[in-house]
């Protein structure tokens, strides 16, 4: 059997590949083992490998952000996004925007900012995006790393109590499902206003109650058991 050694950059097998591999295994969030070949198979390894009498594997591994909750949240509602709709979904709100690679957009609640790169990708618009749950802040900031587009879509942790907005310093802003669970919406709504420059739109989806008998007849027991959670 082959014999097998962890890549951990501390030398020995680590200086025998190229940077290149090591650097694609880091960025990836893999592991890399470096088995022994025997003699006979020599011929069938990479050349810059063949004197090293190595061939290299990726294990699949798991960056520490993507935990089983963030990794739900896209097996559920598509790479990159945690709330429903996905891209087909963020082109159709922002549609009346007539967004193009000059304006900025604020987003509130981003989740893991699949709607703020889809912006910045297909439109060219430069995004903020405000997120107050710390796990899925960091998480959005790495994929936008991953995807180039820390710049074009930012993921800032924000407090909504405490966020201050620049007067004027957004052509637009977004937001999709986040609202609902916000206290004192109207309160935070009222200072983000000020923030929009002249003639800027604000497309806002998010959850309510509706049907006949008022609020109460609309709480059916499973909505009741999500709400508390």
């Amino acid at each position: 059997m082959a014999a097998a050694e962890r890549l951990d950059g501390r030398g020995g097998s680590a200086r025998r590949l190229p940077l290149s591999l090591r650097l694609k295994a880091w960025w990836n969030g893999q592991d890399v083992t470096v088995r022994s070949k025997a003699a006979s198979s020599e011929s069938a390894r990479p050349p810059q490998l063949a004197a090293a009498g190595h061939e290299v594997r990726y294990a699949p591994g798991k960056p520490g952000w993507e935990t089983d909750r963030i990794e739900l949240f896209q097996q559920i509602w598509g790479e990159g996004f945690s709330v429903p709709g996905g891209a087909v979904c963020v082109r159709e709100a922002v549609n009346p925007f007539g967004l193009n690679e000059s304006m900025s957009v604020l987003e509130l609640g981003c989740g893991l900012g699949g709607a703020a790169r889809t912006l910045a990708e297909e439109f060219g618009a430069w995004v903020t995006g405000l997120e107050s749950d710390p796990y899925l802040r960091v998480a959005g900031a790495k994929i936008s790393e991953m995807q180039g587009l820390t710049k074009k879509a930012e993921i800032l942790a924000v407090d909504p109590a405490d966020y201050e907005p620049p007067q004027r310093g957004f052509d637009h802003m977004i937001s999709r499902e986040r609202l609902y669970a916000l206290p004192g919406r109207e309160a935070f709504l009222r200072r983000l206003l000020p923030a929009l420059k002249p003639k800027g739109q604000l497309a806002l989806t998010d959850f309510v109650l509706a049907g006949e008998g008022g609020e109460a007849a609309s709480i059916t027991p499973p909505i009741a058991a999500w709400m508390a959670a």
